[in-house]
């Protein structure tokens, strides 16, 4: 069966392949804690406020969550040379996919509920806080997910750094959103803020799901 690696990574020794396996363990471990961590503060804050893109940054750090523990699966497979090695890479792949669709449906049908209502944020500091904590940690994340999964051929982990990055533009979005509603009183903001990211996810999300080598 072919293995769904570009042309390049069949360069890797099996040493320089064993290193970024278990980086790849490592960093989805790190999305896991940090989703446990700031996943429940986001949906907590952003409920509490009313603001549907800190909601969103909450709802991304878990469907990052439920990406990472698959990808740890995956990696564990391969670590052992299993052969369900490729398959987990098919599940862990249509998992990531899956969350990204999930992310920008949601965002996309809240945010055209309260621009149609009218309604958004409260504007309270607290959830500018929280998106902050996560632009700080989120950038750096996946931009080693997505390094490790072009050397490691895999879509997957590719897949779960955009998952970690649109959390960040999410935070970069719902911060902006806030202090607009805040100073500004740009009610519009934070939903028209969660409108554009619902669009980038979806379009990974497509990407990911899609057949063939990315």
């Amino acid at each position: 069966m072919r293995r769904d690696y570009p042309a390049k990574t069949m360069t890797l020794t099996e040493r320089d392949r064993s290193a970024l396996i278990a980086l790849a363990l490592r960093l989805s471990w790190l999305s896991v804690a940090w989703a446990l961590l700031s996943g429940a503060a986001s949906l907590t804050v952003g409920v509490l406020d009313h603001s549907l893109a800190i909601v969103g940054v909450g709802l991304n750090l878990f469907g990052d969550m439920a990406g990472s523990l698959v990808l740890i699966w995956r990696f564990i497979h391969e670590r052992k040379r299993s052969h369900r090695a490729e398959h987990a890479e098919g599940v862990a792949r249509l998992t990531v996919g899956a969350c990204l669709t999930i992310v920008a449906s949601f965002l996309a049908v809240e945010a055209v509920r309260r621009l149609t209502a009218g309604t958004g944020a409260a504007g309270a500091v607290a959830p500018i806080l929280v998106a902050a904590a996560s632009l700080v940690v989120l950038p750096p994340l996946a931009r080693a997910k997505r390094r490790a999964g072009t050397m490691l051929g895999s879509r997957a982990l590719r897949g779960d750094g955009t998952l970690s990055g649109v959390g960040a533009a999410i935070a970069l979005l719902a911060i902006a959103g806030l202090l607009a509603n805040r100073t500004l009183g740009w009610w519009w903001a934070d939903p028209a803020a969660a409108l554009v990211v619902a669009a980038v996810a979806g379009l990974e999300a497509r990407a990911v799901l899609a057949p063939g080598i990315r």
